[in-house]
């Protein structure tokens, strides 16, 4: 599997073994791209796992939804990933507000994507840590810029179609962040 996010599969295991996912809990993978992840999470620490993206995947767990619309019962979830995703989406913020929708109590989101150094970006590091305002409570924040510059050096190697971050952002505008937060009761 290639990685197609910095920090790759290896920070999905990161974020996985933090968010303490046990064996049969439901995890929702949402813009799963071609299922590297939900395919991950599913054979390396055995849970329910599917994923969601505007774009067909082959990967049989996943199926074609949007995010901030999500096909899925309130609290069906034990955990949601966000890999990537909000800083391409237009509404981040109604993402956050659906993945709390579909998370049980007590439920985690995960998320790890680059972020603008700028307050006044509509995905400043800012933006992310009001996740306490709607209703979750931040367990964790790690930097992670470094792999967000090797992702971009090596992005430029490859064709652009098979890049799921922009890799044209510098370091010193952008960083990249795995958070932590838990669906407050």
């Amino acid at each position: 599997m290639s990685s197609r996010h910095p920090g790759g599969l290896r920070l999905t295991a990161r974020a996985a073994r933090i968010a303490q996912l046990k064996a049969g809990e439901r995890v929702l993978d949402v813009g799963c791209g071609d299922g590297e992840t939900v395919e991950f999470l599913a054979r390396y620490f055995s849970v329910n796992a599917c994923g969601a993206d505007i774009i067909a995947s082959s990967y049989p767990n996943c199926i074609v939804a949007d995010a901030i619309n999500l096909p899925f019962s309130n609290e069906t979830f034990d955990a949601v990933f966000f890999e990537c995703v909000l800083s391409i989406l237009d509404d981040p913020a109604a993402a956050i507000a659906e993945a709390r929708r579909v998370l049980r109590r007590g439920g985690r989101l995960i998320v790890s994507d680059i972020y603008a150094k700028s307050r006044d970006s509509e995905l400043s590091l800012s933006c992310l840590r009001e996740l306490e305002s709607n209703g979750y409570e931040l367990l964790l924040e790690e930097d992670y810029t470094p792999a967000l510059v090797t992702f971009a050096a090596e992005s430029r190697a490859l064709p652009t179609d098979t890049n799921r971050c922009e890799p044209k952002i510098s370091a010193k505008t952008h960083g990249y962040v795995l958070l932590l937060a838990r669906k407050a009761d």
